[in-house]
């Protein structure tokens, strides 16, 4: 995560990767999205990932392959996944994940609590959005255990 070191450290980084996400929502729509997202995600992501290295080129800024991709991936996971804690998600080593505000983010892995250290960066409405599609996920995990439950208690009638 060396590059999002510099990132948060270059000024006007945060309003370069604005311009990028700006870039992809002027060619392609939120509803055009969502359909190919479920339609046909591979070339969605595709699509996005190509724009946002036209939009990098044009720019005419110099920026490692590492720093480009890290820009496209920021971005992928804020269209499908959940946004900066994507990664974290991901993580099997990660056993906890406790977001207990925008600057203040602590992870489990190995019984040991680490702050990780990264600014959210959100706005207040978009913190609430990210917390109410957490506990939908949780939800709907929870009911997937319910039914795995029930069709074990029903095979072992």
């Amino acid at each position: 995560m060396e590059w999002e070191l510099i990132m948060r450290q270059t000024q006007g980084a945060e309003e370069f990767y604005k311009n990028i996400r700006n870039s992809v929502f002027d060619e392609i729509s939120p509803a055009e999205i969502l359909r190919e997202k479920q339609d046909n995600p591979e070339q969605i992501k595709l699509k996005i990932r190509n724009i946002c290295l036209q939009t990098i080129q044009a720019s005419k800024r110099i920026l490692p392959i590492e720093y480009q991709e890290q820009i496209i991936n920021r971005l992928l996971n804020e269209i499908f996944g959940f946004g900066m804690i994507q990664p974290l998600l991901e993580d099997s080593s990660i056993s906890e994940i406790m977001i207990n505000g925008p600057e203040s983010v602590y992870i489990e892995r190995d019984g040991k609590l680490f702050n990780r250290v990264f600014n959210l960066n959100l706005q207040v409405r978009y913190y609430r959005l990210l917390i109410g599609l957490l506990v939908l996920w949780a939800e709907e995990l929870m009911n997937q255990v319910h039914w795995w439950m029930l069709v074990c208690q029903m095979e072992a009638e």
